[in-house]
Parts: C-alpha cells; structure tokens; sequence
C-alpha cells in the first residue's frame, strides 16, 4: 500500500514515554491528524481521540495487527513496555515496515532498565 502524505505511527503512545513523544510532536507542528496513536489503554486512547489524534487498539503480539496498521503509515514509533515478549514484538513491527515500505523506524531511549 502505497501512503501519499506522511503519517506518523507511535506505538506505546498509552504510556509515559508515548505522552511525551506526542506532545513533542504537537511541540513541534504536528498536526495530530497526521499521527496515528496505538496503546493498549483503551481510556488513553479516548483522550487522544479526543485531541485529534487517530487511534488504534492493537496489542504488538498480535503480528497480522501490527502489519495491518503500519502499512498505512509513512514513518513508525517504536515505544514498548517490560513484555517478556518485547523481542519478537520488535521483529514483527521491524518486518512490517521493511513490508511496508516504511521511511523510517525511530525507537527512543528511556533510561529505564
């Protein structure tokens, strides 16, 4: 799928890194229709909704979801919590941008441990 404007895919936008990543964005002229927010907290994502970001549930284990969203999207966030899972997580947004033809995959430091 070929995606004519850029838009920007944050995952783990529901946590604490993820807010601070969005409101940089918003910081910096991103209009938030041009970013798609993805969490696990379905509350958080309302709020968004509700501050003009897209919002999609999806949880990265679920690799046939992750494909799904990220092939919509021109560049793509990669925030992720503690999940034992986290590596296989990561493959599976990591090929599906390769997939998608994806710009860029940015994956921000925290300096949790």
């Amino acid at each position: 799928m070929t995606v004519s404007e850029s838009s920007i895919l944050v995952f783990g936008a529901t946590g604490s890194l993820g807010r601070h990543v969005l409101n940089a964005m918003l910081d910096r002229g991103t209009a938030p229709e041009s970013v798609t927010a993805v969490g696990r907290n379905r509350l958080r994502l309302g709020e968004l909704a509700s501050a003009g970001f897209n919002t999609v549930a999806v949880d990265l284990s679920d690799a046939a979801g992750v494909a799904d969203v990220v092939a919509r999207h021109t560049d793509v966030v990669l925030i992720s919590g503690s999940d034992p899972n986290r590596l296989a997580q990561h493959r599976s947004v990591i090929e599906a941008a390769r997939s998608a033809d994806v710009r860029h995959v940015h994956q921000p430091r925290s300096s949790r441990r």
